[in-house]
């Protein structure tokens, strides 16, 4: 009596967040995770082993919960034994591609029946939001890795000629000598020639070379070789030429 008057109290909301922390809390102490068949990989519970908790839980709280299975879906109905409410849960099942065909569960999934139960175990798992690793998701993993390996690994952008010439172009109207500014830039940047030489960091050289005048530009470019640990090279002609 005691009981039932807690229950009255409670919200039908509450009720179904106290059934799936009871559950959760239940399964994760007895750790009762099955095998997947035809593989040595553990990490979903079986039907039978939800249900035994699921049952007692949802007759705890003046709940009930059915499921109606379709093709491309699942949809959990949550009824309120209390009262006339009802609250609705869709799941996908679209994703799942040829459930009956899944090469570890040949054996298991030999009937429309079987496939019911696997799909009644997959909604619950969805529902009370189990923590699952089987061979469905582990086929959706492997989907999602194939994918992404199978995606261009965008290449480094290098520089055009036409961006050479607009490089050296400012280089003259500095007064610095090409010869010797190449040999810093290539130095900085690693690089044994300019058709090398990354968009990205010539952009940010170009920028410097407009805004600052031919001294600070040398100055610049030999602290930053310095900070590399590297030797600057020498400056062998004084002018452009």
């Amino acid at each position: 009596m005691i009981e039932m008057e807690k229950t009255t109290v409670l919200s039908f909301n509450k009720r179904i967040s106290l059934v799936k922390s009871e559950v959760f809390a239940q399964l994760s102490e007895t750790k009762e995770l099955d095998t997947i068949k035809g593989s040595q990989t553990s990490g979903f519970y079986s039907l039978a082993t939800i249900e035994k908790y699921l049952n007692p839980a949802l007759q705890k709280y003046e709940l009930d919960l059915d499921l109606e299975i379709f093709s491309d879906k699942i949809i959990g109905h949550w009824y309120d034994c209390l009262s006339e409410k009802q609250r609705d849960i869709e799941i996908d099942f679209h994703r799942i591609e040829n459930v009956e065909k899944l090469q570890l569960m040949a054996n298991m999934v030999q009937s429309e029946g079987a496939v019911k139960s696997y799909t009644r175990r997959y909604a619950l798992t969805s529902i009370l939001r189990l923590p699952s690793t089987d061979l469905i998701d582990k086929q959706q993993q492997q989907k999602q890795q194939q994918k992404q390996q199978q995606k261009p690994v965008p290449q480094p952008q290098t520089i055009s000629q036409n961006q050479i010439t607009r490089y050296y172009a400012i280089l003259k109207s500095k007064e610095l000598d090409k010869d010797y500014i190449d040999s810093l830039i290539k130095t900085i940047y690693k690089i044994e020639s300019l058709k090398n030489w990354l968009k990205y960091d010539y952009d940010n050289i170009t920028k410097f070379l407009e805004s600052n005048n031919k001294d600070i530009i040398i100055e610049k470019l030999g602290e930053k070789i310095l900070k590399l640990g590297l030797k600057i090279p020498t400056e062998k002609n004084k002018k452009y030429n």
